[in-house]
């Protein structure tokens, strides 16, 4: 049983990086060609209804209340999940100026 704690917090730590890295990528479409309230809405609505069910799973099976990743995580796990976080979005935003430099 504690194994699946762990695999829980685990997952929800990464589909949390996930989210964010998400919310990234939304930012540079919407900076690039606006906001669309018609298709982007509605993304919005499923990621985050996605990730509040992960956090609930998180939270009923191990009565971890926090948002930010969970309670007990150790100082390296917390830095490889913004690690990778930070460089997919650094990959992210100059892939995105690459692209739009060359239109």
């Amino acid at each position: 049983m504690q194994s699946f704690k762990v695999f829980t917090k685990r997952i929800y730590a990464i589909f949390y990086v996930l989210y964010n890295l998400w919310l990234v990528s939304a930012f540079l479409i919407f900076f690039n060609k606006g906001f669309k309230f018609s298709q982007d809405l509605p993304w919005f609505f499923l990621f985050t209804t996605i990730l509040f069910i992960a956090w609930l799973i998180k939270f009923l099976s191990t009565n971890d209340k926090k948002i930010l990743f969970y309670a007990d995580i150790t100082p390296g796990e917390i830095w490889i999940y913004i690690l990778i976080f930070l460089l997919v979005s650094i990959w992210m935003v100059f892939g995105s100026v690459t692209i739009n430099s060359l239109q």
